[in-house]
């Protein structure tokens, strides 16, 4: 720590729980998608914007693969479904490139206890599992960078690891709707703006003063280093 600062008690807990890591098989993840693929060639646009099972892409630190743990959605007869569903989990483990040395440690443990801690809150994304420098999390559709730049990318053709460089489905084809049809999350109406700053401002609070939970009201801001639109996730579903 700095000069000045002091650490709270909680900074030093550890929860580990490799076993939940070290069980899970990567490997059918990716099977998963590729019968998917390969048992059924009809393509409607509700199976076209569905998050992809196994290697879902990367950022500056980890390697993501979408995954399910206990294999819970492995349904019967799911080669005949229009769409496949969304996989329960994201496996992030920190990409080979980076060092494994006691600092790269230190900054996965204190990440995944700061999610422990904040598990209760609504604006942050629940954690499932943590292993030395890997974090299993909850899956959620899509970012706030897709919602943002939705008309930009069904213009532009860019590089997916899945499909080569193409270009994204309308908004309106994986955005939900409410009950007067109008899109659950988007950017081009005044209130939809108005919603999606405010699912922003409420992430950075929970981050900023704690979840409001008993155990929580000893609590020192956390001070998130890579603000970006893409480092948010929206929910095409509830639109949060």
């Amino acid at each position: 720590l700095r000069d000045g600062c002091s650490a709270l008690e909680w900074h030093s807990y550890h929860f580990p729980n490799c076993n939940e890591i070290h069980e899970i098989d990567l490997g059918r993840a990716v099977r998963h998608r590729q019968s998917r693929k390969n048992g059924n060639d009809s393509t409607t646009a509700s199976s076209q914007h569905t998050f992809p099972w196994g290697f879902v892409g990367n950022g500056l630190w980890r390697d993501v693969f979408s995954c399910d743990p206990r294999e819970e959605t492995v349904a019967d007869g799911l080669s005949n479904a229009v769409s496949p569903p969304l996989p329960p989990a994201v496996l992030k483990i920190m990409k080979s490139e980076h060092p494994y040395d006691q600092r790269n440690f230190q900054r996965h443990r204190r990440d995944a206890l700061v999610m422990e801690r904040l598990s209760s809150s609504h604006h942050l994304v629940a954690i499932y599992g943590y292993c030395a420098n890997t974090v299993l999390t909850q899956a959620i559709s899509h970012t706030l960078d897709d919602v943002i730049y939705a008309r930009e990318n069904e213009r532009v053709k860019k590089w997916s690891p899945h499909g080569g460089y193409k270009t994204k489905p309308p908004l309106e084809s994986w955005m939900g709707k409410d009950e007067d049809g109008d899109l659950l999350a988007t950017r081009e109406n005044e209130l939809g703006r108005i919603r999606l700053a405010l699912g922003v401002f409420r992430g950075l609070m929970d981050l900023h003063e704690g979840d409001g939970t008993v155990r929580n009201r000893e609590w020192l801001p956390v001070v998130h280093a890579d603000i970006q639109s893409k480092q948010y996730l929206v929910d095409a579903q509830t639109g949060q």
